[in-house]
Formats: C-alpha cells, sequence, structure tokens
C-alpha cells in the first residue's frame, strides 16, 4: 500500500513534466477491465496514424502489449489522492476515458483540455448512469442512434453546452464480430454475469440460480462483475465456497471476457450490457433475471427514449422471475432456451438496425479521434 502511494505521486510527477508531445494524447483508465475496451482504439492510434499515447491507469497490473512501444507511455496512477491532483492540473490536448461524471466526482477538469467519452456499455446514458454523469465531456462517441438522440435531449431540456456526437459504435463488437461463431443449440455450458449493485444476481439469487442449472447437469461459469469483486469480496469468496465440490461450477475473474464469452453456449444475465455483446457478437442466447432495473437517475423519465437496456430484453431473449427458480423443472427450462435460441436468428438485423459501424468500430473511433485533434488545432 505504502509503495503504490509512493509510486503514484512520482508517476504523477513525471506525467506533469513530459513534454507537449506526450500530452497530445492521454488516456485514462480505471483498471484491466476498462482498458478492454481502451486498448484497440489506443493500438490503432499508435500503429495506424503513429500516434503518441500517454495511458493512465489505476490499476498495477495493467499494460497494453504493442510491438511499437516508442509511441506508448504508461503510468500507474492508482484511485487515491495522487490521480485527485493530477487531473485538473494536467494540460493535454485530448484525455480520453471511460469514466463518467467528470467534474461531479473526483475526476475535474482542466481549463484548457478537452474530454473524449468512450462508452464501455452499448445501453442507454440515462437510467444506470448517474443524471449528469456525460455533461462536462466535450465529446461523446455514441454507440447507436439512442445516444444521439438521449445527449441532445437532455442538452435541450437543461440548456446544457452542445457536445460533439461521433457516430463510433461499440469497440467490443468488433473483436467478437470477428470470432467464429458455433451456432451451436446443444446447451451444456452457461455463464451467469450479473451487473453490479444491489438489486442484482449475485446479491439476490445467485446461489439458488447457479443450483438449478448444476441440477440440471449444465456446466455453470460465474462471471462476477469487476466491481462486485473488488467491493464485494466476502460475498464473491461465499458463492465460489458454495459450490467449491461441484465439478460443474468455475469462477471466472479474468479482466478478458472473451475466453468465457467464446467457451460458454448460452448467458444469464440481469441488466448488464454484455448481455447484448453477447446476443450480437456471439450468436448465442440469453436469458434475462427479472430483477428490479439499475437505476441511478431517478429522473430519467425525462427522456423521451425508453432505454435500450429495457426495450431489448423480450426482442434478444426470454425473461425468468427468480421466484420460479425454486420449483422450475427441467423441461420448462430446456423450453425457454430454446425459445431464446430461435431469437438468435435475427441478431444480425438486430445489430445493423441498433448501431453504428458494426465490426469497425476501433477504426473509425481512432479516426474521429485525429480528425477531432486537427480540428481543435487549426
Amino acid at each position: 500500500m505504502f509503495k503504490d502511494l509512493i509510486d503514484t505521486w512520482k508517476n504523477v510527477r513525471n506525467v506533469l513534466e513530459l513534454p507537449a508531445k506526450w500530452r497530445r494524447i492521454v488516456v485514462y483508465s480505471e483498471g484491466a477491465a476498462t482498458t478492454e475496451h481502451l486498448r484497440p482504439i489506443i493500438l490503432e492510434l499508435i500503429n495506424e496514424y503513429d500516434a503518441k499515447v500517454c495511458f493512465l491507469t489505476s490499476e498495477r497490473r495493467d499494460k497494453i502489449d504493442t510491438p511499437n512501444k516508442e509511441n506508448i507511455q504508461i503510468f500507474f496512477i492508482g484511485e487515491a489522492s495522487a490521480r485527485t491532483y493530477l487531473f485538473p492540473r494536467l494540460i493535454a490536448k485530448v484525455v480520453i476515458m471511460s469514466t463518467p461524471s467528470l467534474e461531479t466526482m473526483q475526476l475535474k477538469r482542466s481549463n484548457i483540455t478537452k474530454y473524449l467519452y468512450i462508452h464501455h456499455s452499448p445501453v442507454s446514458t440515462h437510467m444506470i448512469y448517474k443524471e449528469d454523469a456525460f455533461d462536462n465531456f466535450d465529446v461523446i462517441f455514441c454507440v447507436g442512434p439512442h445516444h444521439i438522440s438521449e445527449i441532445k435531449e437532455r442538452e435541450q431540456l437543461f440548456s446544457l453546452p452542445q457536445k460533439t456526437l461521433f457516430k463510433t459504435g461499440y469497440v467490443k463488437f468488433d473483436e467478437l464480430e470477428n470470432m467464429k461463431h458455433r451456432n451451436n443449440l446443444n446447451i451444456s455450458s452457461i455463464v451467469v454475469a450479473p451487473s453490479w449493485g444491489p438489486n442484482t444476481i449475485t446479491n439476490t439469487c445467485c446461489i439458488e440460480l447457479i443450483a438449478l442449472f448444476i441440477r440440471y447437469n449444465f456446466e455453470v461459469i460465474f462471471r462476477p462483475h469487476h466491481m462486485s469483486v473488488n467491493k464485494e469480496k466476502r460475498l464473491i469468496e461465499n458463492i465460489r465456497n458454495h459450490f467449491s465440490d461441484s465439478d460443474n461450477f468455475i469462477m471466472d475473474l479474468d479482466p478478458n471476457s472473451t475466453p468465457t464469452l467464446e467457451k460458454s453456449d448460452m448467458m444469464v444475465s440481469d441488466w448488464s450490457g454484455i448481455a447484448l455483446e453477447y446476443y450480437l457478437s456471439q450468436k448465442k442466447p440469453v436469458i434475462f433475471m427479472d430483477l428490479p432495473p439499475k437505476v441511478n437517475n431517478k429522473n430519467y423519465k425525462l427522456i423521451s427514449n425508453m432505454p435500450i437496456e429495457v426495450s431489448m430484453r423480450k426482442t434478444i431473449g426470454e425473461i425468468l422471475n427468480p421466484e420460479d427458480i425454486k420449483n422450475l423443472e427441467e423441461a420448462s427450462l430446456k423450453s425457454m432456451i430454446k425459445s431464446a435460441s430461435k431469437k438468435v436468428s435475427a441478431s444480425n438485423k438486430f445489430a445493423t438496425d441498433t448501431f453504428f459501424n458494426y465490426g469497425k468500430s476501433a477504426y473509425m473511433t481512432a479516426k474521429q479521434i485525429n480528425e477531432y485533434i486537427k480540428e481543435e488545432t487549426n
């Protein structure tokens, strides 16, 4: 702990002393899980545009592997006082980040720096996020038309400055879209992938749900949200211990979700955006638990759009009531799985109708960043 404190303050000093060419593009990540969304864009900037990137991370083990090492510098800045001190003093052309609530939480703006937000989930902007989560960014890279309409409507309602809104897409769809899809309706391995919060699978019905699938001889891969892993360690450990004697239970804590998504045959989630990733890119069925939605903005209904994470559920998957878990018979469960599997055939149309630049978002994001910096420089 003390070493981390010393190292972060040393790194903050080094960042503030960087020459201007290393402060042209600064990317900040909360850690390895967030970096999974930022890495493809960083690599595009480094390798295709020969850009110099200063990469700041709050997790010591976080890294960006590239043969083009001369174009990136990596600094561990932690998530405490050193990071808080750095942000308002960091003079850069752009700071690119996937952390919302800029200026209203710990991370404050520098007056002469432009701040660019990249989404780490394809869900809507106005229900699961705090009401002002995106108000203080200069640029938003929008996943689909829903983001553009939601942000513009909020700007009009509250007379907010207009942001630059790029039609970008969702980077994780690129990586997953290039995988080989198995189109396998013989379901044997199920990944349980909750979101984070008090009303999620992890905090309400996790043990009962996993036990249901194991009872009917499914392999279950439990992939808790990284925030649950960091903030609810005792709960996660209790779940692990409960199934420690089962050969059909796997706990997956890898920041990289790709191996688990590729291996499994079906996903069960609650309100996590990873369910959209799974359905669209893996072309595999999804079941949603009928739990209370994650609402961090009590005024979300002021925006006329129904949040996409609400509207999509019956379109892309089936819904299971937690109260039905205990008495759910195998035939009924398999019927639900079969019904969810049939909806996979419509995934390509849903993707192209709902999201920008499906399959080439990292390329588009880097291109838009490069063009934006050129315009700001002129």
